[in-house]
This record gives structure tokens, sequence and C-alpha cells, in this order.
């Protein structure tokens, strides 16, 4: 068994980056484990102003 792990903040997926990383991840891999940057995270490391961790969740 294979299992990818790949994770981000996944504000706004977008088919050129994110997309294109799941499908890479899932045609390579039989399990694909993806984790979401929290928003305690973004606020202490990045300069981030989009939606929060729930709405990026729901996606």
């Amino acid at each position: 068994m294979i299992t990818i792990v790949g994770g981000g903040t996944f504000a706004y997926m977008h088919r050129g980056g994110h997309r294109a990383m799941l499908r890479a991840a899932a045609e390579s891999g039989n399990e694909v484990i993806v984790g979401l940057t929290t928003d305690r995270y973004l606020r202490e490391h990045k300069a981030y102003s989009g939606p929060n961790y729930e709405e990026r969740k729901r996606g």
C-alpha cells in the first residue's frame, strides 16, 4: 500500500496547482491524506486574510 500525504492552506482550490497536486497524488498512491493548515498557524506564520479553517474544510 502506498500512502501519499500532502498539505496546505487550500484557500481557493485552483486547477493549476491544488487540483493537479491532488490528482497526481491520487494517481500515485492507494491512499491520499490531506492536511489543512490551521487558522492559528496562518495567523502566526503567514500574511493571510482568506477563508477560515471551517470554510476551507468545506471546500
